[in-house]
């Protein structure tokens, strides 16, 4: 572009510096300042139809060997592609508008009607579906006020987890303590005969070994993880109602006694369930 150095745009009457982005007609070979391009919307020689020959920019080199992304890469012409600043049809692999010379990017293109289009509809109906799901969730308005007192601990967690049950109206979910430590998440959650069942499964199933009955004991735990916050959850609701029975001093008591969580049942469970299993396997 040093050729065209003082020379004089024809659009703005001013001298070409040397270091200005210069772009110079395709047909005419009119050089001009790129914002007198733009500004003008093409070659400022009357009838001119000219396209642009070249043009220079300043390249910051701190990130010109960072990854490029260029929209267009992803679209691949599949939609009709338009430039923001004087709305012509982009044509495919040019970097810059053939009209009005301003440089092409993901922040000076804009889809054509028909993408735009699709993209409102798929977003308005996104939209619709999360209104329609979301406008009757409730968070704990369907737990009595006292329900925390027979939670204990993670009382954040369960009123979440029983939140979604009782919303989306489902029996399932997924607890990983109670995967992992079946029966004795039972019992400490206070469920006695849930845990109880579970337990005394398992020791069944211990006793008669075999690859059989390791896969029903892994089936059991994976049941007991998608089912337990659902059965907890009922298990809390029967507690409460049977509360709601007494009157408020022997009430404190009865949440004292079934509400809560306790340490003591599952250590000594854990412990005569191994007493238990060494007598049975003793030969």
């Amino acid at each position: 572009m040093n050729k065209y150095i003082s020379k004089i745009c024809p659009y703005c009457k001013a001298e070409l510096l040397d270091g200005e982005d210069i772009v110079v007609c395709s047909a005419c070979e009119m050089p001009h300042h790129k914002e007198c391009w733009i500004d003008n919307k093409g070659c400022t020689t009357f009838g001119c139809q000219g396209t642009i020959q070249g043009i220079t920019f300043e390249v910051d080199n701190s990130i010109s060997s960072a990854p490029k992304y260029d929209v267009r890469d992803s679209y691949n012409n599949a939609v009709d592609l338009f430039c923001t600043k004087c709305g012509a049809k982009i044509e495919s692999g040019s970097s810059f508008c053939t009209k009005c010379g301003a440089p092409l990017g993901a922040t000076n293109m804009k889809y054509g009607s028909s993408t735009s289009n699709l993209v409102s509809d798929v977003t308005s109906k996104i939209s619709s579906e999360i209104k329609d799901v979301m406008k009757d969730f409730k968070t704990n308005d369907y737990f009595d006020p006292e329900i925390k007192n027979y939670i204990g601990t993670k009382q954040e967690y369960y009123l979440m987890e029983f939140s979604k049950l009782k919303n989306l109206k489902q029996y399932y979910s997924w607890n990983w303590m109670a995967f992992l430590f079946g029966p004795l998440w039972c019992l400490y959650r206070k469920m006695y005969l849930q845990g109880g069942i579970i337990l005394g499964l398992d020791f069944i199933l211990s006793l008669i070994g075999g690859k059989f009955s390791i896969l029903l004991q892994l089936i059991i735990s994976i049941v007991v993880g998608v089912f337990a916050n659902y059965f907890y959850m009922y298990d809390v609701e029967q507690r409460i109602n049977k509360g709601k029975q007494f009157p408020e001093p022997i009430k404190a008591q009865y949440i004292a006694k079934v509400g809560g969580t306790t340490y003591l049942i599952p250590i000594l469970s854990a412990l005569f369930y191994a007493l238990i299993y060494i007598i049975f396997t003793i030969k």
